[in-house]
């Protein structure tokens, strides 16, 4: 950088910059539909979805979702983003149990100055602030932990900090879906996640698009993911 501030750890990690943007916390995802899907052949469950919806998103910029899936909502994924316009998106999840995620959001976007009159601020070059020693948590993103997951149905990973409400960064791409179905409906075997307060695991669900299903498999991905995780309960 020509000029500005940066502050780097003992391992020279970049940890604060005036040219990178503090990722704030923007609220949570309010639900605004819900659906079961039918029952397949065989008499299985196919998972519940959920349409949520987050509000005052800055132009230009995707939010980034976090899943508090407690045990009745079971396993959870990120089926759907979708931008709707004027600062609105759209994002559907489907769980395992009938009781939806609690989903934070976080962007980049504008906070106001803290009413601290002691510590430090950091601008960019165009006199926006990046940053103030006076944002507490439930401000700005904290990550608590990063555990490496692969993503194969069954496997699990404990957890070294102590959670009340762990939230994990769901992203479509740990979703490992597969068209399972025939005719004229699609049917996916998707992976998905799930985070108690003691181990992150993955699981599986089963998404019907269309009309109809004859059978279902488990997927196995085995790719290895890094999952932040947030302490839900400091946003609540």
């Amino acid at each position: 950088m020509a000029y500005g501030l940066e502050v780097r750890n003992n391992s020279d990690k970049l940890t604060l910059s005036s040219d990178i943007p503090v990722i704030k916390f923007m609220g949570k995802a309010t639900l605004v539909h819900t659906w079961k899907g039918p029952y397949m052949y065989g008499g299985n469950p196919y998972s519940w979805q959920y349409e949520l919806r987050i509000y005052n998103i800055p132009a230009g910029v995707t939010p980034i979702c976090f899943l508090y899936t407690s045990s009745a909502t079971g396993y959870a994924d990120l089926f759907q983003l979708a931008d709707l316009g004027s600062g609105t998106w759209q994002i559907v999840c489907n769980t395992l149990g009938s009781t939806p995620p609690t989903v934070y959001v976080f962007s980049i976007g504008a906070l106001p100055p803290s009413s601290d009159t002691h510590g430090m601020r950091i601008f960019d070059s165009a006199g926006n602030l990046q940053f103030d020693s006076g944002w507490y948590k439930g401000s700005v993103l904290q990550i608590k932990e990063m555990p490496n997951l692969t993503l194969t149905v069954g496997n699990s990973v404990s957890l070294v900090n102590t959670f009340i409400k762990p939230a994990f960064l769901c992203k479509c791409v740990y979703c490992f879906q597969q068209d399972i179905g025939t005719l004229n409906f699609t049917t996916l075997s998707s992976g998905a996640i799930q985070c108690t307060t003691t181990d992150l695991s993955v699981g599986s669900l089963t998404i019907q698009i269309g009309n109809g299903n004859y059978g279902n498999y488990t997927i196995q991905d085995n790719r290895t993911v890094p999952v932040p995780i947030i302490e839900g309960a400091d946003y609540d």
